[in-house]
């Protein structure tokens, strides 16, 4: 029986090895799992602008981290303009607006481009660096509704009385 002991002893050894290193891998895992956790990630969407023609361009963290460190650019595609931007610190479900920040007018911007496109760079709150690459379709941008705003909701309750009153008022005319 004792002759057994020693491979007995080297299976135990061979066998606890085999768990150790799994739990390591697995460790490995659910660290990484836990950073994935808090990568930020940024979209660029626009707005409108309720002075003029112009429109802003809202840049939002849609990850789970922060992101600090913005450096970034948004181009007019095809062969637009290109502006620069630079933001310190963006937390989830955060954003900031650019207001108009294209020199061209909004009227050739809607009929001379397709898109807007961004490119950003950026660090997660572990110092890793991370980048990101979006564009939208620019639409007709006096078309363009944001609904964050109940400003938009006033202004169109505002022009529905205005057409009522007018309404009233010519019906008053004929009257007379």
């Amino acid at each position: 029986m004792t002759d057994y002991i020693p491979a007995l002893t080297a299976i135990l050894v061979i066998i606890t090895g085999y768990y150790a290193y799994q739990t390591r891998v697995m460790v490995k895992e659910m660290e990484a799992a836990r950073l994935h956790q808090f990568i930020p990630s940024l979209k660029a969407t626009h707005t409108r602008l309720y002075l003029g023609d112009g429109f802003h361009i809202k840049i939002s963290n849609i990850g789970m981290g922060p992101a600090k460190n913005i450096r970034g650019n948004l181009k007019l595609e095809p062969d637009g303009e290109k502006v620069d931007f630079v933001y310190p610190m963006l937390y989830p479900k955060e954003s900031f607006s650019l207001s108009s920040p294209f020199k061209t007018e909004s009227s050739r911007i809607a009929s001379d481009f397709k898109k807007v496109s961004m490119t950003a760079c950026f660090e997660d709150i572990a110092n890793s660096s991370y980048s990101a690459n979006d564009s939208f379709t620019i639409a007709d941008i006096s078309k363009v509704k944001n609904d964050e705003y109940k400003r938009d909701k006033m202004v169109d309750a505002l022009k529905s009385i205005e057409t009522e009153l007018k309404t009233i008022a010519r019906a008053i005319e004929k009257k007379k």
